[in-house]
This record gives structure tokens, sequence and C-alpha cells, in this order.
């Protein structure tokens, strides 16, 4: 008989046995068909358990028993399930099944749950060695022997039932027996298999084992043959360091401390998986600080080194190294260390990658950095250019810690991974495979988002239901050892009191809110003790505790020399400063609330809602810490609730405060900065307003005469006083100097006290009483000297020519004896010259050179270069060879005469003339005056010379970095755009996508590319160079995937804004510019659409004022996404897709909500929704109509209204709406109006009758040249694109050179001189017009509003057709361009040949006859037509 046979037989008796004792057919019954697995049954029980209380308290032990009993039989229920399943009465059902009728059975017989609960555990005693069977499958006589097991246990569950409804436990004693036997037999079956397989076994090791080891000689006669001894010592030089063991012992700790099983969940993990199949290069694992990182990092690797064994002896093309980086520890903070250790693991395993290495040990450039390492042993070595990969070899990294290495070592570390990933192309596959463990932040640092592509694909968050499992386990691992807690713990879980869980969350929060708050409070300390100058005094801490942060700290001694006293000493003594607490508490603390300041750290939000739960649970020892911290415990402090002051104790006064830590006071007094503290700043802007703020009437003598000294020692000190006015000028200048209000107080105060102060300063102090200007002589005695002497060529202080010290004295020369102005210098936004002259001669200074070099300076900055110039001759003419002289001369001769030759003669001389410092070198001033020469040489002629020069100056720019100061900065980024006019100037486009291709692998000091540095400096005129322009000619010119990838990340990172970048209105056009070009040329839309999304989610969420500011930039975003959205719409649709989603998009962008209603807008998303509703679902009129009205009635209403000068763009507003509302008719003729400079070029005549009603000349038009139309057309196409070559670089005013040293090209202003003659050329124009005429209300004129959106040069007024598309927003094409569109072929993604178009240029006759009728005074025409069009949209 077969053995399924056998099993279905033996399973049908034991099943018949069951029905017999308790007579219930199996068949039949629902309860044997309702339980499959344990937790069906466990689930049943639970229900039962929230009805009955009883019923709970009693199975909560029996649950268990039946747990530990049936658990171990779950793996021969696996096993016979799939012989015997097909029988009425699968095994599981039926055991199950029974288990349930037993407990059912017990609830009717109470008294029986203990014996049942003792059946339960001695059946789990005997069957729990059967659940060992789980791992494998078993021998067919031994299933036999499993299901004769499971045949007496279900014959025990039917006696132990009918035993229990006839009150007879102990009558199962003998079906246990029974069982007990059947176990042992099935034990010694086990030996007698096991002893059988092992003879097997050990004659097939003994066939292997001769294997292996004529196996591994092979191998190590290879290796020594390949390898020589030497060639291993110099392997082992080069690479091996300290970081190889301290990492190899980081690993060793962390896999001891690994609990079983940990971390098995991420084997499992698709994600993992599909890293681990080579599907993506670099796998993140994010997790938060404790959650397990370092763990599972070695599990991962152990997981890997278990499926690719990693041993010296058996080389393997596939190896597993492995990195940390601590935070603390040297050894794990240097990537190129780091780089070494993982090369010299991998070099263990894989002889191939060994003896790569070894040909490169001897090349110091190899290993000179991170980056060199990483390209020439990783990359070279692990790159593969075709897509088989059977033969090479495979390398696993795993980094743990990432998120704790250095700021600079980060980005090293990002660099290489940035080189691996963005050099992999579907020919180029790097066999690298990267798992970094990190913190969620490590997402903020620049280099990361370069190598984040697809982020959300190749990213394991570690969240609380990942790793559950894994606390659950090690929490049971370290609970065996605590064997009394674990009683203790169980003996209260019995006799918990109700609501303990909720009582124990308030606990929790509110020490939460306590340590918070604390924390806060410690930070305050720290900050002031460490950025005061001086030891600080108790009573010093209080008074500014309390100004700043409004902290009542009663109990701050106590808590320095108690809570933080291994932080802090305090020491008895006395301070020399005037700190007035006492009265400054009088005075100003009147208001202040009298709570304490730590009192609110035990109100949690239940109290403040009115709950008790918390209160219920603050114990006797929280209330008496409650009183504790509100001082009243304390005898010494004194609290005068009547007046509302506090009385600081005397000791206060006496006692000083310092860190106990000597290696912090000695940073605090030789390396800190306390100058960039937000205290300290507070301080310098905020210290005369408090002190105005003083009652004086309350402040003792002794203490004003301190103050009086005090103001005195600062106020005399003109060095001192300068480094605070310089830190903010004009806010200097503003309370002191354009204001009486702060100087007069601290006459008042010095006056009074002139005999209290020292002898030396008594003279001072009585003229201080006379005249204010007397008050700050030592100040511009200071300014005078910083500003106007100099020690030599060579000064320092030749690197930082400012001109806040002319500004302070020229405020200082308008003031009176009293101190009031006689003007607000800052009305102005230019010293005048003879000011500026007067105030360089108030101090008696010798007029050497350097005293003309820098009043020269001064002068150029104030823009007043022709004296300028002078004062450079005359320095030069005192001392020759002054270099910093020549480059004065050399940028008055660029910026104020054009005269480039003489400019470069002069910056030339002024580079043989620099002094060799080690100051300038370093600074990279040579470097930047060559870059100026480059500049000019360019202006001069865009040859091959000028090319040579700009190349030389950019390859110059290698040995710098940037970051590292002002100088090299702008040098380096004048450099790149010098390159890349040249190169374009000169048609170079394939050499010029080479360079925008090396700029980007560059990276600054901050580890940031600098390619998206000089993109960002595009907001800079002076860097400006049209990127975007030249970058479009560039893709279309040169045929490279390369050069379009290494451009994506940059541009996508200008995209990346938020709430404070967006409102800088030159960011987001920058952004926007970016995301049109990477729509134009980038290999994805969603690029660009990504950066369109976040420009107007911003806009969205931001104020009306921004909103206003961010108009046309959100209209531009919105623009594009829903052309994006129409046109993935009507392909959708075309293949019966879906297109909800897209439809749901454009509405959103189309409206606007006001109140609680949305509104259309009047912009281009609402007209493509009004086009899609009419054309491609066909909607009712009023539908279509709804979403295009908002913008043909703005365009009316602007039309119709006393401004002539918004209507042209009214004009282009009604065109393209009414183009959208498919009336091609009136459509064409509000454009045909703004095509008025188009007509007047190709029709001179017309121009000239046009021209003489206006009043002009006709006599001036009449000379044009008589080419014919399509040879005027060429010529000025020819015109338009040589001009647009030669004048790339031409400034936009005169002024562009900016003043030398540089300042951030990130916060440059625009020229000031040019917007002021500009301003005043407006006015004047302004003042003529409405002096010779009054305004035409109707007609003001016509501007060139449109361009061809293809890829001619064509000049605006050249075109001889204009053709505009009926779908995309803003788009028309002229003659030439219309036939790219039309046939496919324009050569980026914009429009679509099967998109309508309706031309516009020529212009119809009526449109003619409008703009004839406008420019004559004739508006009854015009009129007309706009009523038709408002009565038609009005119905």
């Amino acid at each position: 008989m077969p053995d399924s046979e056998n099993f279905k037989s033996l399973w049908a008796d034991a099943v018949a046995q069951y029905e017999k004792q308790t007579g219930r057919k199996v068949a039949t019954d629902h309860t044997f068909r309702e339980f499959q697995h344990l937790e069906d049954l466990e689930t049943a029980m639970t229900r039962k358990q929230e009805q009955f209380d009883e019923y709970r308290n009693q199975h909560r032990r029996i649950r268990s028993a039946l747990a530990k009993c049936i658990t171990p039989l779950q793996p021969i229920l696996s096993i016979t399930q799939t012989t015997i399943a097909s029988t009425p009465f699968a095994p599981a059902a039926a055991v199950l099944g029974a288990a349930s009728h037993l407990l059912q059975a017990c609830e009717s017989v109470t008294k029986a749950y203990d014996g049942i609960e003792e059946l339960f555990e001695n059946m789990g005693n005997i069957t729990t060695r059967v659940k060992e069977y789980e791992h494998g499958e078993i021998d067919s006589s031994l299933q036999i022997k499993m299901t004769n097991i499971l045949a007496y246990f279900l014959e025990i569950l039917g006696i132990a039932e009918g035993c229990i409804r006839r009150r007879r436990v102990k009558h199962i004693k003998a079906s246990l027996k029974r069982l007990k036997s059947y176990i042992e037999n099935e034990l010694g079956l086990v030996v007698a298999l096991i002893y059988r397989n092992t003879k097997d076994t050990q004659a097939s090791n003994r066939i292997l084992q001769v294997g292996v080891g004529e196996l591994l000689a092979s191998q190590r006669n290879e290796k020594q043959k390949a390898i020589s001894s030497e060639d291993q010592r110099k392997l082992m030089d080069r690479l091996k360091t300290s970081t190889v063991d301290e990492v190899a012992r980081e690993h060793t700790s962390n896999v001891e401390k690994l609990t079983k099983k940990t971390g098995d969940w991420i084997g499992h993990d698709s994600k993992f998986q599909a890293w681990e199949q080579e599907t993506a290069p670099i796998l993140w694992v994010f997790g938060k600080p404790g959650v397990g990182k370092t763990m599972l990092a070695a599990r991962t690797i152990e997981m890997l080194r278990c499926r690719y064994p990693q041993h010296p002896e058996i080389p393997s093309l596939t190896s597993v190294s492995y990195l940390y980086f601590k935070g603390g520890n040297p050894r794990f903070q240097d990537c190129t260390q780091l780089w070494k250790t993982a090369a010299l693991q991998i070099a263990k395993v894989n002889v191939l990658f060994k003896r790569h290495v070894i040909k490169l040990v001897d090349e110091e450039e190899t290993f000179a950095s991170a980056i060199r390492i990483w390209q020439r042993l990783f990359l070279d070595f692990f790159k593969e250019d075709t897509p088989s990969q059977s033969s090479t070899s495979l390398a696993f990294i795993i980094v743990d810690g990432l998120d704790e290495g250095t700021e600079v070592e980060r980005g090293k570390f990002l660099a290489c991974l940035n080189e691996l990933v963005s050099q992999s192309t579907k020919d180029r596959h790097y066999r690298v495979q990267f798992i970094v463990f990190a913190r969620p932040e490590i997402r903020a640092d620049f280099g990361f988002k370069k190598v984040s592509l697809g982020i959300k694909e190749r990213t394991i968050e570690i969240t609380s239901e990942r790793n559950k499992a894994d606390i659950v386990r090690f929490i049971q691992d370290r609970l065996r050892t605590v064997p009394v807690v674990l009683g203790g713990n169980r003996e209260f879980s019995t006799e918990a009191p109700k609501d303990l869980d909720n009582m124990l969350y308030h606990v929790f929060k509110r020490l939460d809110v306590k340590e918070r708050l604390q924390q806060s409070y410690l930070h305050d300390l720290l900050s002031w003790v460490f950025c005061a100058f001086w030891p600080l005094r108790i009573s010093d801490l209080f008074v500014l505790l309390l100004t700043s942060a409004s902290q009542h700290c009663y109990m701050l001694e106590n808590h320095l020399e108690g809570r933080y006293s291994s932080l802090f000493d305090v020491f008895p003594g006395s301070v020399d400063f005037v700190h007035g607490s006492e009265e400054f508490l009088t005075a100003s603390n009147g208001d202040a609330s009298q709570e304490d300041d730590f009192g609110f750290l035990y109100q949690s939000e239940d109290e403040e809602d009115g709950g008790d739960i918390a209160q219920s649970a603050m114990s006797t020892v929280d209330q008496q810490e409650h009183l504790s911290l509100t001082g009243d415990s304390n005898p010494a402090i004194q609290h005068d609730d009547t007046e509302g002051t506090f009385q600081i104790p005397s000791s206060w006064d006496e006692r000083t405060v310092e860190f106990n830590h000597a290696r912090i006071r000695e940073f605090r007094a030789t390396e800190g900065c306390p100058g960039v503290h937000p205290h300290l700043t507070y301080a310098l802007v905020n210290w005369m307003k408090h002190l105005s703020d003083i009652n004086f009437s309350n402040v003792s003598e002794s203490v004003d005469a301190q103050l009086a000294h005090q103001l005195a020692r600062l106020f005399l000190d003109g060095e001192g006083l300068l480094k605070v006015a310089i830190q903010d000028n004009k806010h200097f200048l503003e309370c002191w100097l354009l204001t009486n209000r702060y100087s007069s107080l601290v006459r008042h105060i010095i006056t009074r006290h002139v005999d209290d102060l020292d002898q030396g300063d008594r003279d001072w102090a009585l003229s201080v009483s006379l005249s204010a200007r007397a008050l700050f002589q030592p100040l511009v005695a200071a300014c005078a000297r910083q500003w106007l002497q100099k020690s030599g060529w060579d000064d320092e202080a030749y690197t930082d020519m400012s001109t806040k010290e002319a500004w302070i004295m020229h405020a200082w020369n308008r003031i009176s004896d009293e101190g009031l102005p006689s003007e607000n210098v800052l009305d102005s936004e230019n010293i005048p010259l003879d000011a500026l002259k007067n105030v360089a001669t108030l101090e008696p200074l010798p007029k050497d050179e350097h005293w003309h070099t820098s009043v020269a300076w001064t002068m150029l900055r104030e823009h007043h270069k022709g004296p300028a110039s002078e004062y450079f001759r005359k320095a030069l003419e005192l001392r020759p060879g002054g270099w910093v002289a020549h480059e004065g001369l050399a940028v008055c001769y660029s910026q104020g005469f054009r005269d480039y030759n003489a400019a470069t003669n002069e910056m030339t001389a002024a580079v043989q003339a620099l002094p060799e410092t080690e100051t300038f070198r370093k600074l990279g001033v040579e470097f930047y005056l060559e870059s100026k020469i480059a500049e000019w040489r360019i202006q001069l002629s865009g040859d091959e010379e000028a090319l040579d020069s700009a190349q030389r100056v950019y390859e110059r720019s290698h040995n710098f970095t940037y970051g590292t100061g002002w100088f090299s900065n702008t040098a380096i980024l004048s450099s790149i755009k010098h390159c890349i006019e040249a190169l374009y100037r000169n048609k170079q486009y394939f050499r010029l996508a080479a360079l925008l291709q090396e700029v980007n692998t560059r990276y600054t000091l901050e580890a940031r590319s600098l390619w998206s540095v000089f993109l960002r400096a595009q907001i800079d005129p002076y860097f400006n160079v049209d990127i975007f322009e030249k970058m479009a000619r560039i893709a279309q010119k040169v045929d490279d995937s390369g050069f379009l990838d290494c451009l994506r990340d940059p541009l996508k990172q200008l995209g990346q804004l938020d709430a404070a970048s967006i409102a800088e209105n030159q960011m987001a056009q920058l952004a926007l510019d970016a995301a049109q070009w990477l729509y134009r040329y980038g290999p994805q839309v969603s690029d660009a659409v990504e950066i369109w999304e976040t420009v107007v989610s911003l806009a969205d969420q931001s104020d009306e004022v921004v909103q206003q500011y961010l108009y046309s930039h959100r209209n531009r975003a919105a623009g594009y996404l829903a052309m994006v959205h129409f046109e993935a719409a009507t392909k959708s649709l075309g293949s019966g897709e879906d297109v909800s989603h897209h439809i749901t998009a454009l509405e959103r962008l189309a409206t606007l909500k006001q109140g609680d209603k949305r509104q259309y807008r009047a912009s281009y998303p609402a007209l493509a929704l009004g086009l899609w509703r009419r054309e491609y679902v066909k909607a009712e009129e009023g539908a279509w109509r709804s979403c295009i009205s908002s913008s043909v009635n703005e365009a009316l209403l602007m039309l119709r209204d006393e401004d002539p000068w918004n209507d042209q763009w009214a004009y282009a507003q009604l065109g393209l709406a009414l183009l959208s509302a498919g009336d091609f008719l009136n459509a064409s003729l509000a454009l045909g109006v703004t095509m008025r400079p188009l007509e007047e070029r190709h029709h001179p005549a017309q121009q000239a009758a046009g021209d003489q009603v206006a009043g002009d000349q006709a006599a001036e038009v009449s000379s044009r040249d008589d080419l014919s139309e399509d040879k005027a057309s060429r010529k000025a196409t020819e015109e338009a694109e040589s001009s647009q070559t030669q004048n790339l670089t031409t400034p936009s005013c005169s002024h562009e050179e900016i003043p030398w040293p540089v300042p951030d090209p990130i916060h440059r202003e625009g020229c000031q001189q040019c917007n002021e003659e500009q301003l005043g050329a407006a006015e004047t124009e302004t003042s003529a017009s409405e002096d010779s005429s009054t305004i035409n209300p109707k007609y003001a004129g016509f501007e060139c509003v449109w361009t061809c959106d293809g890829p001619c040069a064509t000049p605006q007024t050249s075109y001889t057709e204009l053709h505009f598309c009926c779908v995309c927003d803003d788009t028309s094409f002229c003659e030439k361009c219309i036939q790219l569109v039309r046939s496919g072929k324009l050569p980026y993604r914009h429009c679509a040949l099967d998109h309508p178009f309706v031309q516009v240029f020529p212009v119809t006759e009526d449109a003619k006859r409008m703009t004839d009728a406008l420019i004559e005074g004739r508006f009854e025409m015009q009129q007309e037509w706009l009523e038709r069009l408002k009565k038609t949209w009005d119905e």
C-alpha cells in the first residue's frame, strides 16, 4: 500500500476514535473548518476575553499553555498536511477544532481550568522536540510516526473533553503515557536515520577533502608565482595603516554584540535584494539615532560574507569590505585612510585587484588624495564596458555612520560616490555596490543631492515596525540576566491599577518637556559664559538671562554649584565691570511676571485643559522638587510681592562663574570668535537702548561713577570703537551720528563724574561736556589712520579697501556741538567729491603715496573716476612701482574711459610690481589681477589671442580652491566666465562643452560643485554670461549625452528652493531658467516639472505680499506645467487611458481660492482647461467659456482704462485668450494691433505717415535703404547673428566694472551710477513730455512684444511671418522656424507638429485700419470693437 494511503488510513482511524469519544461528527461540524492556524484559535479566544472578565482571567494562563503545546506541532501539521489534506478532516483543522471544543467545555466547568492547564503543560513538554522538523524534509518512515503522534494528540483532546463533561479530569494520564511512548519511539527512529546519513556524509566528505586540498595547493602555487614577496611588501606599506586594524576591531566588536537573528529582515527586503542584483550602485539605509543602524550594518556584512566567503586562501572575484565613520576618532574620519582600508580588504581575496594595485603602488599621485585613490584603484578596475558580467570582479562596500564624519570628509566621500553615479552609462557599468547606513540628516549635505537621483527607489528607512522583532529579541536575551527584576515586574503587572498606561504616558511626557526646557536653559548659560570677555558674576548672569530669555532663574547659584557643577566653577572675587543688576531690576522688572522660570515644567497639556491624571500621579517628592525650584526654600533669596521686584542676594555680586575645563577656557581666550555669537551681536546693537531705559534716580552714586568710567574708556579707545562701528556701519551712523539721543545721554553721564575719571581722561571729558564732536574725536582719528595710512605696498590693509571709515568721518563732519546732524548723509548714495576731499584732510597725516592711493580708491568706489585717476598718478609720481595704484588706474581706464589697451597696460604693470608676500600669494591677488587682463583682452577682440589669454587664466584657477577668499573666489568665477565667452565667440562648441563638464568635476572648499556655484553667480551682472542661451546652442551643436548628464544635477539643484530663497526674485528667475533648459534639452521632463511645481507650491503658500512679488514667476511655472499636463491628457485620451489626474492638475493651476469658492485665474492654465473642454470633451459652451472669460475680461478692462501704457500687453493677452476660444478673427485683430513695429519695418512709408502724425520728421525715415524684403530680412538676420556673437560681453553700462576687492558675488548690487543716470534720464524725458503735450489717453505707442520661439536668431523687427500656436502658452514661430515645427525637426522639446497654428503676420486689413486709427487719434473703431467683445463675453 502506498505511504499516502497508510497516512490517510491512520488519520481516519484517529478521527473516528475522536468522534466516538465526543459524539461529534468532524465532517459536519463548522468548528473544524473555522481554524486552520493557531492564530485563528487565539483570535477567537481574544474576542471572548473582551466580553467576560472571568473568562479573561482564567484563560490568561491557559492560552500560554495551549500555545506551548500546539506550537511545536506546527511543523508536523504542515508535513502531514500535504499527504492527508484531501480528507474531509485535515490535521490542522481537526486538532485546533478539538482544542476549541475542549476550551468550550471548560466554560461550563470552571474548576477544570487548572487540570486542563496542567494537561497542556505536560503535552507541551512531550511535543516540544518535534518542533525541530521545521528546518527540512523528513523520511517517509518518520512521517508515519508523525501521523501516529497527531492521532494520539487528537485522542487525548477527545478524552479530555469527555472527562471534563463527566467531571473526571484525572483519566487522561493513560493517553498521555501512550503519547510519550510514541515520542520516544520516534526519537529512536531518528537516531537510526541519523546514523545512516552520517555514514554517507563521511564518505562524501573524504572525497571532497581530497579535491579541496588539491585546489588550495594549486592556488597557493599560482599566487606565489604571480606576486613576489617584494610586491607584497610594497602593497602593505602603501595600504596598511592603523585604520585597517581599528576597522577590523570595530566590526568584530559589533558582531559580538549581535543577538541571534537581529537584522535578518534586511536580507528579505526587496530593495536590498534588487541592490544585491546590481540594479542600482548605492543603497541608503536611514535611521534616527539609537534605532540600531550599526547592528544592522554588522548583520549586513556577515550576511554578505556568508554568501560570498572572504577567505585569504580561497581567492574570489566577489569581495565584501566595510568602512566606519566614527565621531571623535581621527582614524575613522580620514576618507583617504578609509579608502586604503577598503582596498586592502578587497586585495586579500581578489588576486586580480591585488595585481592592479601593485602596478600603482609606486605612483605617488595615485595616493595623493581620496578622489585619486577612488578613481585609480576602484573605478579604473571595476569598470565594465560591456553588458556581460560573467568574469569581472564585484565589490560590496558597507559604510556605517557616514553622518558622523566631518563635513569636509563627508564631502570627499560623496564626491567619490558622485563619480561612480555620474560616469555610469548604459554602455559603461562599475561593479561596485555601496550600502550606506546613516542618519537622515545626511540628506542636507550638498554632495548628497548630486548622488541622490532616484533616491526613493534606493532607500530603506529603519522604522519601529521593521526592527520591532529585533528589539524584542534583544530585550528577551538581556532579561535572562535580571530574573529578580523580571519576577517583580510579573507580580506588579498582575496588580497594576487601572489607567496605569495613561499615568506612565503623562510622567514621561512631563520628563520630556522638562528635559527640553532644561537644555534650552543650559544652552543660554553656556552661551553667555563662553562669549563673555571677562568672568561673569552670578548677578550678571541673572540679569542677562532675564533680559535675553525672560528666565527668572532664582535657583541659579544652586544650579551652577549642583546640577551643572561639572561644567562651571564658581569663584569668590570681583570684576571691574558695571552691571547695575539691582537698579536694572528695579527700573525694568516691575512688570515682569513673578511666576517661577521652571514652574511650567510640571504642567502638562492635560492640566491646561483641566485634566487631573498627571496631577494625581505627581508624588510628594515631585511636589517638594517643584517648591525647591521656585526658590521659596532658599532663605538667601527674597521676594517682594508688594513691589513686584526680586532682590538679588549680595553674595551673587561677589562670585564669578567660569568654565572648569581648562581647554575650553584656553579656546575662548585664544581661538574663539565671540564676535559672531548672537548674544554679543545683540549687545553690540542694543546696549545703548538698555542704557537709556535705566532709571538713574535709583542708581547709587558709586555705580553711576563706575558707569561713567567704563563709558569713557569705551569712547577713548578709538580703535576698539571702530571695530564695533564697522560691524554694522549703517546702524552705528543712525544711532550715534544721525541723532543725539544716545550721545547726549553718554555725555551727561561722563560730565557728572569728570572728577572721578583718571587724570589723563579729564581734559577730554571736559571737552565732551562742551561738544558732542569731542566724544567721537578718538574714533575719527582711528578712522583716518586705518583709512589713509599704510606701512608699504606690501601692507595687508590694501586687500580690504573699505569706505566705511570715510563714511563715519563724513557723518561726523556734519554734526553740530549738540550732536545734531546738518543733513542725513544716508540720503545720498555717494559721498560728494568736495566732502570726500574735506574729510581726507581732517587729521594731520602725511600726504604721501599711500594717502593719495587710499583717497583715490575711495573716490573710485564713490564713482568719482576722473579725480581718482589724478590721485593714482600722483601716488605713482611720489613713489613709482605701487601695484595697487597701477591697479586702480587700470580700473579707471576701463570703467571711465573704455580704454582697454591702457587698462591692460596698467594692470600688467600692477602684476609686475606686486610684492611677493605669503598673504598675497594665498589670497590669489596676482591671479585676480591677471583675470582682469583676460577680461579686457576679450573686450578688445574675440580672436585666438584673447582665447589663449582666457584659457591660461582658467588653467591657473586650478591652483586655487573656491571658498578660500574674495580675491581667488572672484578670479575663479571670472576665469570661467571669460573662457566661456572666448570659446563661444570663436564658435568652439565642443571645447566649450568639455569646459563645462570639467568645471562640474571641480569642488569648492565646502565640497560643493564649482559648476553649481557658477550657476548661482549668474544672478550677479558681473558674472552673468547668458549661460542658458550658450548651453542651448551647445546642446544644438554638440551631440553628447555626457554633456547633458553632467549639467542635469546642478540645474536641478537650482530648483531646490524654499520659502526664504524663493522670495529672492533673482533666485526664482534662475530656477525657472534652469527648468526651461531641462524641459527643452534634458532627458526627462520630470526634472523640470519638479522645479515648476516647487515654484507654484511655494508661491501659493506665501502671504499676499510675496504672492504679488512672485506673480510673474508663478504664472511662468504654471504655464509650463499646464502645457505638460495638457499634452499628457491629449495622449492619454487618444490611447484610451485615464486623464483625470492631468485634468485635476490643470484645474488646480487654473483656479484661485477666494473665500469658500475657487475662481479662474487670468492665466494660461485656465485657457488650456477651456481649450480642453471645448475641443476634446465637447463640453457645454458655458463650461469652457468660464475658463477663458477671466483673461478676456481682464484684457478688456485694461484697454478701457485711462492708462495707455498697458494697452500693448492687453492686446496680446486678449489675442491669446481668443485663440483658445476659437475666435480666430478677433484674435488675429487683437494680435495684429501689436504687430505695428513689424509693419513699420516692412512698410517704411506707413511708418513715415505714422511718424508725421505723431509730429516726427518724415525726412529721417524716407532715406532708408531700398533693399527688397527678402534681402533686408537676410541682412538683418546676419547682423543679428553677428551682434549676438560679438556683443556677448559688451557691458550693459560703462560702470559695470566692479570695485576691487570684490564682494561676495551672490550679494552684489547693481551699478549705482548707472541706476542714477537712468533715473535722471527718465525724469528728464517725462518732464519734457509733460511740458510739450498731454499724454494720449488711448495710445502711447507700440513696442515689439513677440519673439520667435524657434532656434533662429532673427531680430524681432525682421520677421516676414509670425505663426501663433493655438495650444502652447505664448508660442509663435517665424517663417523659417514654422517649417521646422511642421516637419518635427525642432532641435528641442517645444510645441508639436500636430498643433494648429494661426498666421497673424502679415496682419489683416482690419488690424491695419485699427492701428492707423489709433495713431491718428480716431478711437471710434476701437471702442466699437471692444463693446462688441464685451457684450459677447458678458452673455
